[in-house]
């Protein structure tokens, strides 16, 4: 299959550039970078200090504790997908989304996109048809061995780091380095 440039229509040509194999256009020089894949993901928490996790029914990271996400769409508002995957995995209806990171690694095309949002009390959640299960965890019985990708892991220590707790909180958190 022959590419072609999305500025002249010239034929692209692979090329070893930037440290890396890129296709670069013959006529006008551009050059072709991977996409970047937008993903959202939610810190959902309430105020009796217990933190939403769900545990993943797909690969990968099947059978591991994840924060509600998952990709946003073409035309969709990131922190309108983030509520949607929250509603998807958890079937949790969540209030106002708040940012509070953003996240990648070199070794993905991924960036996240981390959102935080309080959400009423609610012991009633159920899983949806990616997630096993859907829980609540206290601050400090968060299950650090067992929270699959780099990404959540970060995002949640963070959030805990930044003071996002009240004081008597912070007092029986422990946030692992």
């Amino acid at each position: 299959m022959r590419s072609f440039c999305e500025r002249c229509g010239s034929p692209m040509a692979p090329r070893h550039l930037e440290g890396k194999h890129r296709l670069v256009c013959a006529a006008c020089k551009s050059v072709r970078y991977p996409d970047l894949v937008a993903a959202v993901s939610a810190i959902v928490y309430d105020a009796g200090g217990r933190l939403l996790l769900v545990k993943r029914a797909i690969q990968p990271g099947y059978g591991r504790w994840v924060i509600p996400g998952g990709y946003a769409e073409g035309g969709e508002a990131l922190d309108r997908a983030v509520v949607r995957e929250v509603e998807e995995e958890a079937h949790l209806q969540v209030g106002e989304a708040v940012l509070s990171g953003v996240y990648s690694t070199p070794d993905t095309r991924v960036a996240t996109i981390v959102y935080a949002m309080l959400a009423e009390p609610d012991d009633n959640i159920q899983a949806g048809n990616e997630s096993l299960r859907a829980r609540w965890f206290p601050f400090h019985e968060i299950p650090w061995e067992a929270v699959y990708f780099e990404s959540t892991r970060h995002a949640i220590r963070d959030w805990l780091k930044r003071g996002s707790l009240t004081r008597t909180d912070r007092s029986t958190n422990r946030v692992p380095e």
